[in-house]
């Protein structure tokens, strides 16, 4: 102990002679010295812990926004159950993702039964509403109900329409009638400038053994001979 303090206060006496320099201020206490790389600059330091981000602020999260309107409430419910599961599998990674997957699907066919039974709904009441029709407007309602909406036609005209001011004029005619009110004997003249005597001879023979009916309400009367209406 006594020479390690004769050895501090030599030591102390050279500093103080040679550069003027004073160890009084030296201490026990540790010094920290930022290390140098190879070139004389300060090496990087470890990264610092990232601070913990709230769930909205990470990329990728994904809010509980419902997107369409259903009308059927168990959809809805149905739908609205099996987003908020997605969004518990992509954002809360502290959940058990695979029971969630499996209660996800679970919802997924039950969300495909519902919307299969709608379907069928809605189906079964046009099949009804055609079917109840007469037999001559069957085809026409048919059609109607098949091409309700907007066939892309229908889209390249009204383009030409609002770009160039085009004017169309579409005519949606119901031939059923035309065929039931017919009057046969200016049929047959029309044709015979534009058909030969064969084919003129088949179509008498095809407007001889056509009779008409009369319904009323659901009673269909007995058939009869006139000079109106042709098979479709």
């Amino acid at each position: 102990m006594m020479l390690a303090q004769r050895f501090r206060q030599v030591l102390h006496h050279i500093c103080q002679s040679s550069t003027g320099l004073s160890l009084s201020t030296i201490t026990s206490q540790p010094v920290s010295i930022s290390p140098q790389s190879p070139r004389g600059r300060p090496a990087r330091t470890a990264p610092q812990p990232r601070r913990h981000l709230r769930l909205a602020d990470t990329v990728g999260y994904q809010p509980l926004i419902p997107h369409a309107k259903i009308v059927d409430p168990g959809l809805a419910r149905l739908t609205f159950e099996q987003r908020r599961l997605r969004q518990l599998i992509n954002n809360d990674h502290t959940q058990d993702v695979a029971d969630l997957r499996k209660r996800r699907n679970r919802l997924l066919h039950e969300i495909r039964e519902r919307s299969k039974a709608l379907a069928n709904e809605a189906i079964n009441a046009k099949l009804e509403a055609i079917e109840n029709a007469p037999g001559t407007a069957q085809m026409f309602e048919a059609t109607k109900t098949l091409f309700r909406r907007r066939t892309p036609l229908t889209s390249w005209i009204a383009a030409r329409a609002q770009r160039y001011k085009e004017q169309f004029h579409i005519l949606g005619i119901d031939l059923t009638r035309v065929f039931d009110t017919i009057n046969r004997d200016k049929l047959l003249s029309v044709l015979a400038t534009i058909l030969d005597n064969d084919e003129l001879r088949l179509i008498r023979l095809l407007l001889r053994g056509t009779q008409l009916s009369v319904r009323h309400g659901h009673h269909l009367l007995s058939p009869f001979e006139s000079n109106t209406g042709t098979p479709q």
